[in-house]
């Protein structure tokens, strides 16, 4: 799973990719609707399935931009 970099940034631990905290967020949302379509939309769910990287205000926030 991705950790936090900084503040608004996500790194793989693995190979050091770097992306926005939102570009994750919605290409995990995307991998969660094709996995589970019926889980896709709960945002508890996308937290879990992120590992609880990004925190709850966030996470509401960037849903209500979709």
């Amino acid at each position: 799973p991705m950790s936090v970099r900084c503040r608004w940034k996500l790194a793989c631990p693995k190979c050091g990719m770097v992306e926005k905290k939102a570009d994750g967020f919605y290409r995990t949302q995307k991998e969660l609707e094709i996995l589970f379509p019926e889980i896709a939309r709960k945002p508890v769910e996308l937290r879990r399935w992120m590992g609880n990287v990004i925190d709850r205000k966030t996470v509401y926030n960037l849903m209500r931009k979709l």
